[in-house]
């Protein structure tokens, strides 16, 4: 990883427009406090991690978009995406795997999110997804907030 000190906030920002067009009405909300939340972070990797797993929230439904935010717990940043849609299956797939494990190479969506961990494990977080009747959350926790 090529760390330097990063914007959480503006990676999911980037991230949420990239893949606007993917989303149903072309467009991903961003929820939560817009503060910069700083972080040592491969910029390039990361916000290509967070892409992947829009990606595969925005092709899991054709009926609601994705929102991504960024929130403070402590000196723990959390990145949440959450969805009106029902978990996806390569997110619960991926997440059941054994850590580093990566599925079959034909199994692209699956794939995605699996790398989408492993990128965040090698940034120190981790990644958990929830869901409670109708509607997910995928959770990436990474700790080791940097002062403003």
């Amino acid at each position: 990883l090529l760390l330097d000190r990063g914007d959480l906030h503006q990676l999911v920002a980037n991230a949420a427009s990239a893949y606007a067009r993917a989303a149903v009405g072309g467009a991903i909300a961003i929820t939560g406090a817009t503060e910069p939340v700083y972080r040592m972070v491969d910029a390039k990797r990361f916000e290509m991690a967070l892409g992947m797993l829009l990606m595969q929230a925005c092709l899991a439904t054709d009926e609601a978009s994705p929102s991504i935010g960024v929130s403070r717990l402590g000196v723990v940043a959390v990145v949440q995406i959450a969805d009106a849609g029902p978990l996806p299956e390569a997110i619960a797939l991926a997440l059941a795997l054994p850590e580093h494990m990566l599925p079959a190479p034909d199994d692209i969506a699956t794939l995605r999110v699996a790398v989408a961990r492993e990128v965040v494990a090698a940034h120190g977080g981790s990644l958990q997804a929830f869901s409670e009747g109708v509607g997910y959350v995928v959770n990436i926790s990474l700790p080791g907030i940097l002062a403003s």
